[in-house]
């Protein structure tokens, strides 16, 4: 593997802060070529800069519809204008959606960024209960959605957008008197820990460009990149590895509304995606379907993370689709992903491959040191794409964030070429690309 393309690992025991010292070193780096490549205002007025460098240029499409990229920066600058003249949503205000896999929830992220707002993605399965606990926690002051969510909103006594509004559709200029900061909130997101409350993680701009900035440098994606989304958009791995990447490098996203594997190929037939992401499950029951006569041939590749999987299933499905299958490495914590296998002929098959630009993975003992390759200890990592902290808990971000590092409680271990494998994880369902 090239060397640009993974951030060093130490491999050996230590006892000084000397390398510590070092690693902020390394890490204000890659602050630097962060901002350098992607600036935060880049992210904001990504729908505006797209529809300025190539207006009719493909953006986002779902099965009925699409959106050029002219079409998309209008429907971003009503739904934001919408949200500031009706609703006063401004710098720091919380804003919630609640949907089902539907383009406007892209729509409305953009819109939000472009007001100094934050968006919490709320899972439409959860609860009215887990509903309202989200929307407390957050502090949200507005809920868009459709009819569900009017009828959460009215019980909560919040303000409410319906997703039929017209703004959705577009007419408006994009609002540009708004300077965002890289430490502002971009996201909330939660996800379900398999006991108690969830809790929020605050990600900042910072945070979403380097992601973007992470997984670009990282992996080629190739000139006319197309993400086929199969996975929520209220979760990172959705919002950001499926479709914010995909976006910031100038691809184009399909959003499906939910998956079916009966159906799967014909979509990919149709839309000719270069790649997706995944989970073992959905990979699991792509590999049991009987292969019809489709041509897939525009997959390059499918990233694949959430949960162990077994060479088996890796094995047959590559056999039968002829489509390599990346496997990756992340929490909500760290944006999404952390670590994950390249598709530049360096991929080892049992592991979750090896860190991203700009991120380090460390393998740590209960007592704090460094182990070398091979033995097993909690994987810890650092890097701009690890959160700001939960929401409201400090007691609990100040566990999990020790010394410019998020301990993520799961268990691994490095091999000498710093490639990660996995031996236990804490909530194996959010350990997700």
């Amino acid at each position: 593997m090239q060397t640009s393309n993974r951030t060093s690992v130490p491999t050996r025991n230590r006892t000084s802060t000397r390398e510590d010292e070092e690693a902020r070193t390394e890490q204000g780096v890659a602050e630097a070529a962060v901002t350098s490549a992607f600036p935060v205002a880049e992210l904001v007025g990504l729908p505006a800069d797209r529809a300025r460098s190539d207006p009719h240029g493909p953006c986002l499409s779902w099965p009925g519809g699409s959106l050029d990229n002219a079409e998309f920066a209008s429907a971003v600058a009503a739904t934001a204008v919408a949200m500031r003249t009706q609703f006063r949503i401004g710098q720091g205000t919380v804003v919630g959606v609640l949907l089902d896999n539907v383009p406007e929830i892209v729509t409305t992220m953009f819109a939000t960024w472009s007001l100094g707002a934050v968006l919490t993605p709320i899972n439409p399965a959860l609860t009215n209960d887990e509903v309202s606990f989200q929307l407390d926690d957050s502090g949200a002051v507005l809920l868009i959605g459709d009819s569900h969510a009017e009828v959460v909103a009215d019980v909560r006594g919040l303000s409410f957008l319906s997703v039929d509004d017209e703004c959705f559709r577009g007419g408006a200029e994009p609002i540009s008197d708004l300077a965002v900061r890289g430490g502002d909130g971009s996201l909330i997101v939660y996800a379900s820990p398999t006991t108690g409350r969830p809790k929020g993680c605050l990600l900042s701009h910072s945070n979403v460009s380097a992601m973007a900035w992470s997984t670009l440098t990282g992996i080629d994606f190739g000139a006319d990149a197309r993400s086929l989304l199969v996975l929520p958009l209220f979760d990172c791995r959705g919002l950001l590895a499926g479709t914010v990447s995909s976006l910031m490098f100038g691809g184009s996203v399909h959003v499906l509304p939910s998956f079916d594997p009966r159906t799967f190929w014909g979509v990919v037939e149709e839309e000719r995606p270069t790649y997706f992401s995944t989970v073992p499950t959905i990979i699991s029951a792509l590999e049991a379907t009987k292969k019809r006569d489709v041509d897939a041939s525009s997959l390059q590749f499918v990233i694949c993370g959430a949960a162990p999987m077994s060479l088996d299933v890796i094995t047959r499905f590559e056999s039968k689709f002829e489509v390599p299958i990346l496997e990756g490495y992340g929490l909500s914590e760290c944006s999404a992903a952390v670590t994950l296998n390249r598709n530049d002929g360096t991929r080892r098959l049992g592991t979750v491959g090896t860190a991203l630009p700009g991120i380090t993975v460390a393998i740590r003992s209960p007592d704090g040191r460094d182990l070398p390759a091979g033995e097993v200890g909690e994987v810890v990592v650092s890097g701009l794409t690890v959160m700001r902290g939960f929401l409201g808990r400090p007691e609990e971000t100040a566990e999990m964030l020790k010394d410019g590092w998020l301990h993520t409680g799961d268990l691994g271990f490095l091999d000498e070429d710093g490639f990660l494998t996995l031996v236990e994880c804490v909530d194996s369902v959010d350990a997700a690309v």
